[in-house]
């Protein structure tokens, strides 16, 4: 007889798939052998045509090839997109997640963020790219339909001010916020670094972080509900060698994102951070070869990551279902981070 605890997790998954409830066994309800060899049909006249012959009801779930994504697409077919990553097909879209949200993504114009940007609004958001490049921009529209986007230098602490402004009145409201901007900056010894590299890698990578999260936090406070990812990186944690001024910036991210996220983790409002590896976007133009070819030396799966990959734990942590956790660090690094 199955476990009713892995039941309970089992019908999770299925209703999370397929987007309808699974029947559940009414209150004082006592699993028997009888109940599991029972031939009754679920009770739930919501479920699509097909479900009661793939799910059992009292066995437990008993999914073709015991493969939830293909269970899933073979009830409802077209509820679970896929895009294929390294050969491979994963399921990318969950109908409706972000229904009736909005959200800012800094440097959403390319790359992660724009795989983000995609996403939410596959999934039933509204979005707003803030990015430095209004060419980009207008690119990224034509990518994502109904974008809504603000040129703006994060590295501005006014501009941010006035672009947050600016969306909140496009929008209606912010209730995610992702920090993709960034910058590398020179790849050089820390010696080598001229000031004004340094400062301007720190600008943005940093303090445009800071700029836009105080600029948002109020305004989520007040709509008593807020999801807050900034990017950081796995140079952030270990420190990439001719990198000083990344490495710098984005462990300083880590540090703001476990600070702010403590001072509102009685709120609604959760901070969180990812620390990826490298991933092949545009920002590699910015990099030497030699230090691409480092990075990828000490990545144990051999490969850089996929933005897709990325976006798809961002959208998690931009998402209501993670409300239990705040001022965390997510690694998605392909086995580099040692902690």
């Amino acid at each position: 007889m199955a476990n009713p605890v892995t039941l309970s997790y089992s019908r999770a998954i299925a209703e999370r798939l397929t987007g309808h409830p699974i029947w559940r066994k009414p209150p004082g309800w006592q699993w028997s052998k009888r109940c599991a060899s029972s031939s009754r049909e679920p009770r739930s006249s919501a479920l699509p045509p097909g479900l009661a012959q793939t799910i059992d009801p009292y066995a437990g779930l008993n999914l073709p090839g015991r493969d939830l994504t293909v269970a899933a697409e073979a009830i409802m077919p077209g509820r679970s997109s896929q895009v294929r990553t390294r050969g491979k097909q994963m399921p990318m879209s969950f109908a409706g997640r972000f229904s009736g949200r909005s959200a800012v993504i800094t440097g959403g114009a390319s790359g992660i963020g724009l795989a983000v940007a995609q996403r939410i609004v596959d999934e039933g958001g509204r979005v707003s790219v803030w990015d430095r490049d209004p060419t980009q921009i207008e690119q990224a529209k034509t990518v994502v339909p109904g974008l809504h986007g603000v040129t703006v230098d994060v590295a501005d602490a006014a501009g941010v001010d006035i672009a947050a402004a600016r969306t909140i009145e496009a929008l209606g409201g912010v209730d995610i916020l992702v920090t993709s901007a960034a910058i590398t900056g020179p790849n050089m010894t820390t010696w080598s670094y001229s000031a004004e590299d340094w400062q301007r890698v720190i600008d943005i990578n940093i303090n445009g972080v800071f700029y836009c999260n105080k600029a948002l936090v109020p305004h989520m406070l007040d709509r008593n509900y807020g999801r807050i990812v900034n990017i950081a990186s796995i140079a952030g944690k270990e420190g990439n060698p001719n990198a000083s001024a990344y490495s710098t910036s984005k462990a300083a991210v880590i540090g703001l994102t476990k600070s702010l996220g403590k001072e509102l983790a009685k709120t609604k409002v959760t901070v969180n951070c990812v620390t990826p590896a490298a991933v092949r976007t545009a920002i590699f133009k910015q990099m030497r070869q030699e230090h691409i070819d480092f990075m990828l030396s000490k990545i144990p799966m051999a490969r850089f990551g996929e933005v897709e990959e990325v976006a798809a734990l961002i959208c998690w942590i931009a998402s209501e279902e993670c409300s239990f956790t705040t001022a965390a660090v997510f690694d998605v690094s392909g086995g580099r981070a040692t902690y």
